[in-house]
């Protein structure tokens, strides 16, 4: 069996150039509080792990900035163990080199799995941990992490299966309430027409429009009928002007097309647009399949720790985010490029309507040609403060067009009636060509309509498909997870119940005769991993111990149950390190445990560290009774910064 044979500490903690002779055998260090005691079983830590936990997980502290020698370069920093059965010997440097030979790169790596070493923080997180927090002690004892590990990753898959199960339904439910606010209107393009028709023909304009392209040809035959009559060239002017005039300039659908553009602009304020929101999808995407994938606890980015469950909530909530965006956004291109087209249809007919007045001889005061061009700039760079004020400006515009527009169309075509046998021929035509505009109007609104609902509708199956598809992962995932929860919850209860034998024979040493009863630990079935530790008290039934037994009882306690686990759990591994552990256990019940720990643990490497003179004469004694004669008792005389701590051999 691989012994230690002597640890050397170069620069490291309180220790400037220091060694312990195990010899194959024992140790027993004793030293007041400060003077390096803990600082060996750091080394001894560093040695086969790379790391001291008492560095670790706690903000501001690292074993890079505080496990060097505060007066030496960390480089200096080193940890060397020599053995017996091979006599050779591992190196660990702080810098990350690690000699080790390969007769020896098993044993290292056996200790780097195993839980030897006790310190008395420890036996407070085996008795007054939570039970969850008590439950991952134990693991780190079992060496059943990585088992909890797959398990969490099977519950966090499930999780993320059931977050996309509600965002899906979430969606389904707003695609029918969007579905039920959509105007209903059944009317087909040949209803229109034959509609469309009837009117003209009241109108006397007998025209067929059998379909939607056919009301540009209607629109010109009203035209030329309109401009036939035998009239000078002045009176055709007039009528032409007063005709374009009364058409108008279809300020109803660009209004409604512009407030549809700002109220969909407003809102993108608080919606992430753009390439950059289409990459950021993606990237949260493929991060959210690696943390599943990989189940680690480390960012991939920064390697900074993270609570992997709460990110990956957050990341779901990002994700839903950025797909509502990237919807939004096809919804507000659509609204801007439908009102660029109206922009420039009604600059074109306000430019026709401005071309026939100039054949009559009038000029527009005003026209809104300016404040259509600025509304369009200011749109197609998406300058939404900016097309509100145009928005305006236009507004204000077609307002004094269309009361110039109106009283002019009046004038020109008075003038025009008192010029023909027939006043009311300009009137039919109007009407015909309102008729003839308004199929276009209530058809492009139907279709619009008829688009977004079948949008919807096609949305909406495809979310089912996935909501199908999903339930079923979920479904397999849910039965995963609970299949390997309840077969790992039963494999460590059955470890617990394997340890009761020996964690009863080792506090009955401890506290013969003093009332307790059965001491057990069980797992809650209800729960992912719970430990519940429980002993009976006289009379009283299983109970938290906490409940009954004095601090001093509880540390004997939490030493049993490391000292079970580490029976059953390390098999020859000969090193035990225990850490100034009976802080608050009395006298008499030192002695038993020092007895113990010779009866019952002698034919392993102890390490044992006490700043208690008594208990170290006390663990001398025992080594005596016990016939171990194997010790090596020595004593920290002084510690100096320079000199670090300085030992002296004590004879047992």
């Amino acid at each position: 069996m691989t012994r230690l044979w002597k640890l050397d500490v170069t620069a490291l903690r309180g220790i400037t150039r220091a060694s312990l002779a195990f010899d194959g055998g024992s140790v027993v260090l004793g030293g007041g509080n400060g003077t390096g005691k803990s600082a060996f079983v750091d080394a001894l830590e560093f040695l086969y792990t790379g790391s001291v936990s008492t560095l670790s997980g706690v903000a501001g502290l690292s074993l890079r900035l505080h496990g060097p020698h505060v007066r030496h370069d960390g480089n200096e920093a080193r940890v060397s163990a020599t053995y017996c059965d091979p006599d050779l010997s591992i190196t660990r440097h702080l810098s990350g080199v690690v000699d080790v030979p390969a007769a020896l790169e098993t044993h290292l790596a056996r200790g780097g799995r195993l839980s030897f070493i006790l310190r008395r923080a420890q036996l407070q997180q085996f008795i007054h941990a939570t039970p969850a927090n008590r439950y991952r002690s134990m693991t780190e004892l079992i060496g059943a992490e990585t088992l909890d590990r797959t398990e969490l990753a099977f519950k966090r898959a499930a999780d993320a299966i059931e977050r996309d199960v509600t965002t899906l339904e979430a969606r389904r439910a707003e695609i029918e309430n969007a579905l039920r606010a959509l105007p209903q209107d059944e009317s087909t393009t040949d209803e229109l027409l034959a509609q469309a028709n009837e009117a003209l023909s009241d109108l006397g304009f007998e025209i067929e429009m059998s379909e939607l392209a056919d009301t540009g040809q209607a629109r010109t035959v009203v035209l030329e009928r309109l401009s036939a009559r035998q009239v000078d060239t002045a009176t055709e002017a007039r009528e032409r002007a007063a005709d374009a005039l009364s058409r108008g300039i279809e300020q109803g659908l660009l209004r409604e097309a512009i407030r549809q553009y700002l109220e969909l602009a407003r809102a993108r304020h608080d919606v992430k647009l753009g390439a950059q929101a289409l990459d950021l999808l993606q990237v949260l995407l493929r991060g959210r399949d690696y943390i599943l994938q990989i189940n680690t606890s480390r960012c991939p980015l920064c390697e900074q720790r993270i609570e992997a469950e709460d990110l990956l909530r957050h990341i779901a909530a990002r994700i839903t985010d950025l797909e509502a965006a990237s919807l939004f956004k096809r919804k507000f291109d659509e609204a801007r490029d439908a009102l660029d087209s109206s922009l420039q249809a009604t600059a074109a007919r306000t430019q026709e309507a401005l071309g026939l007045l100039a054949r009559t001889g009038i000029t527009a005061p005003s026209t809104p040609l300016d404040a259509l061009a600025m509304l369009r700039e200011s749109v197609r760079t998406e300058a939404v403060a900016e097309s509100v004020d145009m928005a305006e400006r236009l507004d204000r515009a077609l307002d004094r067009w269309q009361s110039w527009s109106e009283a002019t169309a009046t004038t020109l075509r008075d003038r025009g009636q008192r010029e023909t046998e027939d006043p009311d021929r300009h009137r039919a035509a109007e009407q015909a060509l309102a008729v003839i505009e308004q199929v276009r109007v209530t058809h492009a609104a139907i279709e619009r309509s008829r688009q977004d609902h079948q949008a919807l509708i096609d949305e909406r199956r495809g979310i089912e498909r996935k909501l199908r598809a999903r339930r079923r992962s979920l479904k397999l995932a849910r039965d995963t997870y609970g299949t390997f929860n309840r077969v790992k919850n039963r494999e460590i209860q059955t470890v617990y119940d394997e340890l009761r034998s020996d964690l009863a024979d080792y506090y009955d040493f401890l506290h013969p005769e003093e009332g307790h009863g059965v001491v057990q630990l069980t797992m809650d079935p209800r729960k992912r991993g719970s430990s519940e530790l429980q002993m009976g008290f006289y009379e009283r039934a299983l109970e938290d111990p906490r409940a009954f037994s004095s601090e001093g009882h509880l540390d004997s306690l939490g030493l049993c149950l490391f000292l079970a686990f580490a029976n059953r759990f390390n098999g020859d591994w000969p090193l035990l390190v225990l850490d100034d552990v009976v802080t608050s256990v009395d006298a008499a019940h030192k002695q038993r445990v020092a007895d113990l720990l010779f009866q019952r643990f002698g034919d392993r490497q102890l390490f044992i560290t006490t700043h208690d003179a008594r208990w170290f004469v006390d663990l001398g004694r025992a080594q005596r009774d016990s016939g171990n004669s194997s010790t090596s008792n020595l004593v920290i005389e002084s510690w100096s910064l320079e000199a670090g701590p300085q030992l002296r051999l004590v004879a047992s």
